[in-house]
């Protein structure tokens, strides 16, 4: 009988073991730099709040905020077609919301639109793009964007989930039905 128990407790113990190694045994943050820029450029001196929030969804996949709001403000001029960056570090295992919105001089946000990301084959359903993310140094993500009309609104979906190598991490950018989430 403690023949018997002490090998089902050495076996709970490896497997615990692997369970550990596989989901406690990387980074819980991974490090962003977005370079963003405006599909076409810009016809004047325009400034952009860029803002990031995570989310949390709840039994009907509402989604909610889940923490305060990180962002960014950026300038772009006419002719002038260089990508503006920011840098951020992105919760693992985490869904993130990304507005992106001209702002005015007083630093209000525009009324007429916003921007939403604009690579060619990010359409349809989420997700609708990945991209590899390597922990213990900056990930560089090039975002280009796309002026969206206030009718006709979509939202910047993240996540950043793990792969099965547990080495290094997806970066999944969607484009969604706005969460009416607005932060400005």
């Amino acid at each position: 009988m403690n023949r018997m128990l002490s090998r089902t407790v050495v076996a709970g113990l490896f497997l615990a073991g692997v369970a550990g190694s596989v989901v406690g045994g990387g980074p819980e943050t991974v490090k962003v730099r977005g370079r963003i820029g405006v599909e076409g450029g810009v016809s004047q001196s325009t400034t952009i709040r860029i803002q990031w929030y995570r989310l949390k969804r709840d039994n009907f996949q509402v989604p909610s905020l889940d923490g305060t709001a990180d962002s960014a403000t950026l300038t772009f001029d006419p002719g002038d077609s260089t990508p503006r960056s920011f840098e951020t570090t992105l919760d693992v295992n985490s869904e993130y919301e990304m507005v992106v919105v001209p702002i005015t001089a007083d630093g209000e946000p525009r009324k007429d639109g916003r921007y939403y990301f604009a690579r060619p084959n990010m359409t349809g359903d989420y997700p609708s793009d990945t991209q590899i993310l390597h922990p213990g140094g900056v990930n560089q993500l090039d975002i280009p964007l796309k002026w969206a009309d206030a009718k006709v609104l979509h939202s910047n979906i993240m996540q950043v989930v793990p792969r099965k190598s547990h080495r290094d991490f997806l970066l999944t950018l969607a484009i969604s039905d706005p969460t009416n989430l607005n932060l400005m």
